[in-house]
């Protein structure tokens, strides 16, 4: 590997968008790996990092959502049982 490739720009901004807005990213990371298979840049660690994260950041949303949603619903049982 020669250090005159340059990263992939869709593999950066898919690991960003992943971070960011997850749909797109997930898009970008995918156009990424396509694109460094057939002209050899560099980026795809970044572009696999951009598809892993977005998994991740759903299951951290639907996490928080069900604990925050367990909450209210047990405080609201409690306020109706007292």
């Amino acid at each position: 590997m020669s250090k005159d490739k340059k990263n992939n720009t869709f593999a950066v901004l898919g690991l960003i968008f992943g971070l960011l807005f997850y749909p797109l990213g997930l898009v970008f990371s995918i156009i990424a790996l396509i694109q460094i298979s057939k002209s050899g840049e560099r980026g795809k660690g970044l572009a696999i990092a951009g598809i892993v994260v977005v998994p991740v950041i759903i299951l951290i949303i639907f996490l928080l959502w069900v604990f925050i949603n367990s909450m209210i619903a047990n405080r609201l049982f409690i306020s109706f049982i007292i």
